[in-house]
């Protein structure tokens, strides 16, 4: 019981002690100043590790990546048919 009174007695003066407390007033123009400067950072391009995120560097890298693409499979397909029709002519020519 004794403990119950020592933290109700302590809770009595947490409470007192706030009741002298008054709101903290912003300084003149402060939302103003705010406004202002989330304005700036909706206006400036964004970045990731310095590149600029726009549309037309992303479209430009998708055709680069697309024209490697095909080049790769090009040159796949014309390698592996080359290779089979060799192993093939040296099938007939060993025997």
């Amino acid at each position: 019981m004794e403990n119950f009174d020592k933290i109700e007695q302590k809770v009595e003066e947490a409470i007192k002690s706030l009741e002298g407390i008054i709101a903290a007033e912003p300084k003149p123009f402060f939302y103003t100043r705010l406004h202002t400067r989330m304005e700036q950072e909706l206006l400036q391009p964004k970045t990731i590790l310095g590149f600029q995120l726009k549309p037309v560097y992303a479209y430009s890298v998708i055709m680069a990546l697309i024209v490697i693409n095909t080049f790769a499979i090009s040159n796949f397909k014309n390698h592996y048919t080359s290779t089979s029709q060799q192993e093939y002519y040296s099938l007939y020519q060993a025997e």
